[in-house]
């Protein structure tokens, strides 16, 4: 019985490549600025210091945006779950 190879259900013909790397990177990079805040307000690290933790939350706030950028340039089609909803971010989610 002969196998048939299973198509793709991402369309990635429209979408360019620097924008389907460059969201798998900065969800990547955001997810580990995530982890250290996580981290910095779970362990009170530097609570003598609140500019570390100041400057990390920019940094994650810096990346949320980058990525709804980076994910409204990928087709509709070849999104995966997280790049629809940083697509779909407005000013709103952003502040949120």
């Amino acid at each position: 019985m002969a196998t048939e190879r299973s198509e793709s259900t991402h369309d990635t013909s429209q979408t360019p490549r620097w924008a389907i790397y460059g969201v798998r990177f900065t969800v990547t990079l955001l997810s580990l600025a995530c982890m250290v805040v996580w981290h910095i307000s779970l362990l009170w690290l530097y609570r003598d210091n609140p500019l570390i933790l100041s400057v990390w939350l920019s940094v994650v706030f810096v990346l949320v945006l980058v990525t709804s950028q980076f994910s409204k340039h990928v087709s509709p089609a070849a999104r995966g779950f997280i790049s629809r909803h940083f697509a779909r971010l407005d000013g709103n989610g952003i502040a949120f």
